[in-house]
């Protein structure tokens, strides 16, 4: 969490000057007792009001500065929590296919919520709480060596038992905070998983098994729950045990120097509050610590990324010269497997610039694997895939992508206009780029680009969704084009519209995999390819 504190360290060091003010406020309020407190064994209440009258001003300015630095104070650590956000999609953004699909989306969704406000909670509050507690500390032992320097001697021999003892008692909570984050993941996953179904559940008249399968995850979720707030609460009593029993023994130190005419009797009450400031201070900041540490499991999950991504998992985003594509693609024995089932086994093919290629074949086979071997989405083959005798494992992801676009038939709409999910926020993308997209696609249902499209396009029939995605694919206008049944929902009339302007541009190549072949495009293939008989 260092580079996240340095990144505000102005604020930081700011907020850090105020919460020592704020103890030198509050210690001023227990001095002002003993002032007080003799102003009644005198016997002197024009004293006694007096000095009432200053610990009131004295708990005004307290009250208010400390309303004050805590309204800063969340503001700082929300910053930094927007960083955490930040950063972690700057980390995503740098990770190559197969890298991001290692977790679950449930699981990134559980660092930008539940982590983040584990560490928002456990980590910056009580970071910040914890260096309030030091300066009281500081400032209380400093003012209880000026009543008696026994008072100070044996204070400190306590304080030394009491941060020293708890970092033994303390080791479970890391291990519960660890296990109730993993929890937290499993739960997002499961209930996303279950509503997911919904439709499912609904069709097959199902759905009165939801309230017992939520419950089944949750119940796991509240059993973890309840073994870290159990851990956390045995650790929290036992320091506060501990602190207890020094105040008492502080409280009759003091009691018996007052009994001795050693210190004016008015110091018990003062040397009271300060002993209890003293111990509070010292058993919250054995526990903010054992919190602090326990959150060192999430804080590692969400490591700090360089601007250029060098951590590792990331690869760094390099955009060099646009790349061209001159001459052909070419696989040469090509083999894949996934848990030891042969997918493709020294597979062989060319296609030249230009072409218009249709895959065909029964479900199964490896078609869409295929697709997504030339996209580089899957990169753990044998045998090679070359552009332009360049094999694609040498060019970085980006590149690429400069190249190919890879046109899912189920492709994922955001919840936006339908300008954004075209242009993809492209700054460089006019409205008449956009428009001239939609036309290409054939895309007659836009009355506006502002139209919002909701929840992943449910406001939209698949066919037009798939529509959206080849429109997107007009606007990024790479030369060759993927397409994974990318016209298999749309009604026969707009299917072959769509087909059409896309074959009909000599300057595209054009891979398509398809179960329905319109009889009136057939002539603009270049082949037709059953992927079966290629790989005999």
């Amino acid at each position: 969490m260092k580079p996240y504190i340095y990144r505000h360290k102005g604020k930081q060091f700011f907020n850090i000057f105020w919460l020592a003010g704020n103890a030198l406020l509050q210690t001023a309020t227990s001095v002002g007792l003993t002032f007080q407190m003799n102003a009644v064994f005198a016997l002197n209440v024009q004293a006694m009001l007096f000095w009432s009258a200053i610990n009131l001003g004295l708990w005004i300015m307290f009250l208010l500065s400390n309303y004050f630095q805590g309204a800063f104070e969340i503001r700082l650590i929300e910053e930094i929590c927007l960083d955490l956000r930040t950063d972690q999609a700057v980390r995503i953004s740098h990770f190559d296919y197969q890298t991001f699909h290692r977790q679950k989306n449930s699981q990134y969704i559980s660092q930008y919520t539940n982590d983040v406000f584990t560490i928002e909670t456990k980590y910056l509050t009580n970071l910040y709480a914890l260096i309030a507690n030091i300066f009281r500390v500081i400032s209380s032992m400093v003012t209880l060596a000026f009543y008696h320097w026994t008072i100070l001697g044996v204070s400190l021999i306590l304080a030394g038992l009491l941060l020293t003892l708890p970092k033994y008692i303390s080791k479970p909570l890391q291990k519960a905070n660890a296990m109730l984050s993993a929890s937290n993941e499993k739960l997002i996953f499961g209930i996303t998983n279950l509503l997911g179904g919904f439709d499912v559940l609904f069709s097959y008249n199902r759905l009165h098994m939801l309230p017992n399968l939520v419950k089944t995850e949750a119940k796991a979720y509240a059993e973890d729950k309840i073994s870290y707030t159990q851990t956390e609460i045995k650790v929290q009593n036992s320091i506060s045990f501990l602190s207890i029993l020094a105040q008492v023994a502080v409280d009759v130190i003091t009691c018996y120097l007052a009994i001795s005419h050693i210190i004016p009797l008015g110091s018990v009450a003062s040397t009271g509050n300060l002993s209890a400031t003293l111990f509070n201070s010292l058993s919250q900041i054995s526990n903010l610590n054992s919190q602090i540490r326990g959150t060192e499991p999430v804080v590692k999950k969400i490591a700090f990324v360089e601007a250029d991504g060098s951590k590792e998992g990331v690869s760094k985003l390099v955009l060099e010269n646009s790349p061209s594509f001159e001459d052909m693609i070419k696989i040469t024995d090509l083999t894949y497997s996934v848990d030891d089932k042969v997918i493709f086994q020294d597979l062989n093919l060319k296609i030249k610039k230009g072409e218009k290629i249709a895959i065909t074949g029964r479900s199964g086979l490896g078609k869409s694997t295929l697709l997504k071997i030339i996209s580089g989405q899957i990169t753990d083959y044998t045998g090679q895939v070359a552009i332009d005798s360049q094999g694609i494992d040498q060019f970085s992801q980006q590149n690429l992508n400069q190249l190919i676009t890879y046109i899912d038939q189920k492709p994922y709409l955001f919840t936006d206009t339908i300008k954004n999910n075209v242009s993809l926020w492209q700054d460089n993308v006019s409205n008449a780029d956009v428009t001239a997209a939609l036309t290409s696609a054939s895309i007659d249902f836009v009355a506006d680009m502002d139209q919002l499209v909701l929840d992943n396009g449910t406001n939209l029939s698949i066919g037009q969704q798939q529509r959206l995605a080849l429109a997107r694919y007009y606007v990024s206008s790479t030369p060759i084009a993927l397409m994974d049944e990318g016209t298999a929902a749309l009604d026969h009339m707009n299917g072959v519209a769509v087909e059409k302007e896309l074959l009909s541009d000599p300057m595209r190549t054009v891979i398509e995999v398809t179960h329905k072949l319109n009889e009136e495009n057939k002539g603009l293939y270049s082949r037709i390819i059953d992927l079966e008989d290629l790989m005999k």
